[in-house]
């Protein structure tokens, strides 16, 4: 029996994956905010309802622009090298106050950034529940159990290979479910060591269902991500 024509559960599939209301539109996982043009094809999509997709519709640009601004220490859009990016801090000059108001500088000339702790769990929890969705066809609505954000660069070595490396899958998903269908017929062309890559450089994920279900995310190979169900 061939496993792509294998079908899912379809009871979540005409749900908002973020609050299992009925969906009346559909979102991009990443959004394109995340992401420089031109886009990859076939985006990852998931249905949403509008007042989900919405409400991140403040955050998701404030997070890109945090990053960038913190890989190149300044939110100068002279000095960002992403287009998409300088152009949102030309354009909004009150999101780039704001990130200018979590701009530090020591006596050494040593820069940290204090974010908006909620606006960034905001988005990395939106961002692991479309790609649970996505992936394994069946939304996690429930708040999960571990959720953390951190640059890549304050990771130990033995923090950031633990990160890298794909845990053993010792259960395998749902039939039909996209992840099934990889752990049955192999990964795609847009895998790196069990990583998803959408754009590399700028985004990646990996989930796994072996023991807790988990999405690791990296944006802009600067900041790292782990949501845990």
């Amino acid at each position: 029996m061939d496993p792509k024509k294998l079908f899912f559960d379809q009871r979540f599939s005409n749900v908002c994956v973020y609050c299992g209301d009925n969906p009346d539109t559909r979102d991009h996982v990443p959004s394109r905010v995340l992401l420089d043009e031109p886009f990859p094809g076939n985006l990852p999509v998931v249905n949403a309802c509008e007042k989900c997709n919405n409400s991140f519709s403040v955050d998701e640009p404030y997070l890109a622009c945090l990053i960038e601004c913190a890989i190149h220490g300044s939110t100068d859009p002279d000095l960002v090298k992403r287009e998409k990016i300088s152009r949102i801090l030309q354009e909004k000059p009150k999101l780039a106050a704001t990130i200018e108001a979590s701009r530090c500088e020591d006596l050494f000339g040593n820069v940290s950034w204090g974010p908006d702790t909620k606006r960034v769990r905001n988005i990395v929890l939106k961002l692991a529940r479309g790609h649970v969705a996505y992936e394994c066809s069946e939304p996690q609505l429930d708040e999960p159990e571990h959720l953390v954000f951190i640059p890549l660069s304050n990771m130990s070595l033995e923090e950031l290979q633990l990160f890298e490396c794909p845990p053993k899958e010792t259960i395998w998903p749902e039939i039909g479910s996209r992840v099934f269908v990889r752990a049955v017929v192999g990964p795609d062309v847009y895998y790196d060591n069990g990583w998803h890559v959408i754009q590399p450089g700028r985004y990646r994920y990996l989930v796994s269902y072996g023991g807790p279900l988990s999405v690791r995310i990296v944006l802009s190979e600067y900041l790292g991500c782990e949501v845990m169900w």
